[in-house]
């Protein structure tokens, strides 16, 4: 630990909220209070060398400068010229050897020292990027493994569901320094998601986990109390959650919160649960969810596929492309099938409005084509849903499609997006 005036903690874990590696200047330490001497010398932070990407004051070229530390380096002054032609001023400037400092910390760095100050044993983590080993929390005859992850992106349940597997224990602990939603939460499987404090002590209240993982454990560590678990601590209107974050959907319903990867059937579904009973066609449903105007015939006059309508599909091809690479990274054959048969259909559809060059043919009805985009877009959110089974089963029952599309709940149901 540092023996500083100011704890290093709140100001090293803020950083690892912009990135896992991030940058900072002499300036911002000074700023928190910290001195760089003993932030080095606990090797919670390295120094970049050559001026690492300071940018001088007055740069219009946003380069990377030419530096000189000699010359003046007694009066600890470094002369700074542009190399751009032409340059930005002539010859060098000359800067205080202080305002060029820059200085890095790692997420690695940060928790390996964090680890003792929680009582954490040491956790072996295989390789993969963007997962940080924390340690093992060993309490009341659980083993728990603890991972920092900045935000959670891309696969992120599978990712957690495989680490879980992995790393065995009895549950897993996800620290985010950049949660999806209201933490904690508990997902399927026994993986638990923390915020991460910005304590002064470097606390991350681990016991908020073992509350969730076992609530009769609520003063395993003697732990401040746990922050309100969704669905539980908050009734009424803030109980039930579809909300985006990102490239993440945060979803809570009945009790249970659930982390998705971004799709576009998702965004369909929230903008149906903001409007209970009301009806929506499908071309001002996909009109506001893309946030544009859209003008769409409804009849057999003009081209089937118009613009709004291919456009829907190429969006419905995205989302499947991106659920096919999950798939097969969790080796999940029977959804790749599935998938795939459904990739086989939405493209029949797309050559059949638009003809074998690619040309938009007149046919019956272009919304049509519109409405079954839309259609299999939530058809397919819903299928991804199985992680949580009320909340799949609510909207399967309360989602109207066809000509149009409603959501119809059976009894007044509030969601907060």
């Amino acid at each position: 630990m540092v023996a500083s005036a100011r704890s290093p903690w709140p100001f090293l874990l803020s950083q690892l909220r912009r990135s896992d590696r991030p940058g900072f200047g002499r300036a911002e330490l000074d700023a928190a209070g910290l001195d760089p001497a003993e932030l080095l010398s606990a090797r919670l932070i390295e120094r970049e060398g050559g001026g690492g990407t300071w940018h001088p004051p007055g740069c219009q070229n946003g380069c990377l400068p030419h530096l000189d530390f000699e010359t003046r380096c007694a009066e600890r002054l470094v002369g700074v010229a542009c190399p751009e032609e032409p340059p930005c001023w002539l010859g060098f400037e000359w800067h205080p050897a202080v305002d060029l400092e820059r200085y890095s910390c790692s997420a690695g760095r940060v928790f390996d020292a964090l680890r003792a100050a929680n009582g954490l044993e040491p956790l072996a983590v295989p390789p993969r990027s963007g997962v940080v080993p924390v340690g093992t929390l060993d309490r009341s005859g659980k083993r728990v493994p603890v991972v920092w992850m900045r935000c959670a992106m891309g696969a992120f349940e599978p990712t957690c569901r495989g680490l879980r597997t992995t790393l065995g224990g009895d549950a897993l602990v996800v620290l985010l320094s950049r949660p999806p939603g209201t933490t904690p939460a508990l997902l399927d499987g026994g993986v638990v998601l923390l915020d991460v404090p910005l304590d002064d002590a470097g606390d991350c209240r681990l016991g908020r986990a073992l509350d969730l993982i076992d609530p009769a454990d609520r003063t395993a560590m003697g732990s401040r109390s746990p922050a309100p678990v969704p669905g539980t601590a908050c009734p009424g209107p803030a109980a039930n959650v579809f909300r985006c974050d990102g490239d993440v959907w945060t979803l809570t319903f009945a009790g249970r919160t659930v982390c998705l990867a971004n799709s576009k059937g998702l965004a369909y579904l929230s903008r149906l649960l903001q409007n209970p009973r009301t009806i929506l066609p499908a071309a001002e449903l996909h009109a506001v969810t893309a946030g544009k105007t859209v003008r769409l015939q409804a009849g057999s006059a003009g081209e089937v596929a118009d613009d709004e309508a291919l456009q829907g599909y190429a969006e419905a091809l995205q989302d499947l492309d991106g659920d096919l690479a999950e798939a097969r990274e969790d080796n999940d054959l029977s959804r790749v099938a599935s998938l795939e048969r459904e990739r086989a259909e939405l493209l029949a559809h797309v050559r059949e409005a638009t003809g074998a060059r690619g040309r938009k043919r007149k046919v019956a009805d272009d919304a049509n084509r519109l409405r079954n985009a839309i259609s299999m877009a939530i058809a397919r959110a819903l299928a991804n849903m199985t992680s949580h089974p009320e909340l799949q089963r609510h909207l399967k029952e309360s989602v109207q499609m066809g000509g149009s599309f409603a959501y119809v709940p059976p009894k007044p149901t509030s969601w907060a997006a």
